[in-house]
């Protein structure tokens, strides 16, 4: 693993994807039924109620857009904070393969759940 990769996974992008993991089975735990739109809601308003409640609508708004589109799941939601919090513009590959990675082997999400 390069140090930038390291990086990643240890700075920013990684909390974001481990906050992000962690509210999401919060969410899946709490409420087993809900569809995925409720529990990125979850999520989004877990993330920013504290700190930045005037970013609920928007993420909620983007989310509700995207969650019917090809891939957009807990991945996208992550992508979508990284853009916001971290002013990233476009998501590089290696950004996607980072998050993945967390989601995935730090979080023990699944695939069907990325």
């Amino acid at each position: 693993m390069g140090l930038m990769k390291w990086m990643m996974k240890r700075g920013a992008l990684g909390g974001i994807a481990r906050t992000t993991a962690k509210a999401y089975l919060k969410a899946k735990t709490d409420m087993p039924r809900a569809p995925r739109e409720e529990l990125y809601t979850f999520c989004i308003q877990t993330r920013y109620m504290m700190t930045q409640p005037g970013l609920i609508p928007m993420h909620i708004a983007t989310m509700k857009a995207e969650v019917g589109t090809d891939g957009y799941g807990l991945l996208g939601l992550c992508e979508q904070f990284a853009r916001s919090e971290m002013d990233i513009v476009d998501i590089e590959e290696d950004v996607r393969i980072v998050l993945r990675e967390v989601l995935v082997s730090e979080c023990g999400l699944s695939a069907a759940d990325i």
